[in-house]
């Protein structure tokens, strides 16, 4: 599934992705290419598939800030420069959530920034901050509570403290906010609820846990 994004297209898991980058980091942007492209010979086929995104703040003071908050919720992002040969942007790959989301090129270039290299033909060190290397989508999502923004959002009835699979009763908001999957909503008694399962095999956050006791209406159970 694909929307348009600030005038391109992108899967629904990258544009997902790109709104958290905006509310973490809400500057003006220019998009010159989304995904399932080739409109860009220099590309090379990064994006050919989904995942990917070049663009640009328009007030280039915002470049690294920019770039940080990418990474931070997943992207691969390097600024590319005149020097390197580019009209300067910002080129990003989403990290894979699962086989085929990306083309093999870009495929190449998420290994290329694990790796701590720039993506680029000549394999150069990677010239960005290496805070949140090996991040996903999925595990910034487990990992980060929702801001507490003070509004009177629907509040969670119960939370299940289990471990790595279990469920969370969580707001609309927040599950509307953060693009969680697996969901369905609960009818018996736990209004406006949604009932969240995280990925198999992956430990729910701290964070979560602290997150939702501290909200008020909460139960363990």
């Amino acid at each position: 599934m694909t929307r348009e994004w600030h005038g391109v297209t992108l899967d629904n898991r990258s544009a997902a992705m790109m709104d958290e980058v905006m509310r973490l980091c809400p500057v003006g942007i220019r998009c010159f290419q989304g995904s399932y492209s080739g409109s860009v010979s220099a590309s090379a086929g990064t994006h050919s598939g989904g995942g990917a995104i070049d663009l640009a703040p328009t007030d280039p003071a915002d470049y690294d800030r920019l770039v940080y908050e990418m990474r931070r919720v997943g992207w691969a992002a390097w600024r590319r420069t005149e020097a390197q040969g580019f009209d300067p942007h910002i080129h990003g790959i989403a990290g894979p959530a699962g086989p085929g989301d990306l083309a093999p090129a870009a495929s190449d270039q998420w290994a290329d920034y694990l790796a701590g290299r720039n993506g680029l033909a000549n394999n150069g060190p990677d010239d960005g901050p290496r805070d949140f290397v090996g991040v996903t989508w999925e595990t910034y999502q487990q990992q980060t509570p929702p801001d507490d923004d003070g509004d009177d959002d629907v509040k969670p009835y119960a939370v299940n403290l289990g471990g790595a699979g279990y469920g969370w009763v969580l707001s609309d908001l927040a599950t509307w906010r953060y693009g969680v999957h697996s969901m369905g909503v609960i009818d018996e008694g736990v209004a406006f609820g949604a009932y969240v399962k995280f990925a198999d095999g992956a430990m729910v956050g701290q964070g979560w846990v602290d997150h939702i006791l501290r909200l008020p209406e909460v139960t363990e159970r």
